[in-house]
């Protein structure tokens, strides 16, 4: 065990080091997955955004996040998205759009973030948004539309007042956490279109539901 602790060690210390485009030609390019949490630099250059087949990338708990977003928009194989906890992030960038193999997204705990784009649109494969925590995101764009694969949605804690009247079209959702969203005391009429709607979570902080959404597939709304 000890030989196994020593060998993460040096590991940990090499990776400190070396520069994303040495590791890019060390690699030959085929990394499937980074995870860079609490790093408060990135060792990143050019090499970053050519590391096509990266599926995973994780840079979750930055306190100054001074990646080059926009490079995001190069990891076109890319399929979970982690940037939970990074306290400067106050948006995303447009060419998160172009991620449209991306399955998996968590920004959770970014408490500065307070708009996403509407390119969000194109992230069509998309199943999992999670933005607990977001206390600065006060609405989502009406793009959100566009996440036809969306099957989880978490919005716990997030300071929401409304939701768009588009909402009723994520008809593969599932799952939706509406949580402690402390401004949000309604629902848009289209909710009760969400016929594939399994688990909601509404912390009966919602006064007000659609017009005859009890006599909907969706009657059995669950309150927590």
């Amino acid at each position: 065990l000890g030989a196994h602790e020593s060998s993460k060690h040096a590991i940990s210390q090499w990776w400190g080091r070396i520069a994303f485009d040495q590791l890019r030609v060390l690699l030959g390019g085929w990394m499937l997955a980074v995870i860079l949490q609490g790093e408060q630099h990135v060792p990143v250059g050019t090499g970053l955004g050519q590391m096509k087949a990266l599926r995973v990338l994780d840079i979750s708990s930055y306190r100054d996040l001074e990646l080059p977003l926009e490079l995001l928009s190069q990891l076109t194989g890319l399929r979970m998205l982690d940037l939970s906890r990074c306290s400067q992030l106050r948006s995303l960038p447009k060419s998160l759009g172009q991620l449209t193999a991306l399955q998996v997204l968590h920004v959770t705990r970014c408490r500065e973030l307070m708009s996403l784009p509407e390119s969000v649109r194109q992230l069509t494969a998309l199943q999992v948004l999670d933005l607990y925590g977001c206390g600065a995101l006060m609405s989502l764009p009406e793009s959100l539309k566009g996440l036809t694969a969306l099957k989880e949605l978490n919005l716990c804690r997030c300071g929401l007042v409304s939701l768009p009247d588009v909402f009723g079209q994520l008809k593969g959702l599932q799952t939706l956490n509406l949580s402690l969203c402390k401004g949000l005391k309604s629902l848009p009429k289209s909710f009760q279109q969400l016929t594939a709607l399994k688990h909601l979570l509404s912390g009966g902080r919602v006064n007000t539901w659609p017009s005859g959404y009890g006599r909907t597939l969706l009657g059995q709304r669950h309150q927590f």
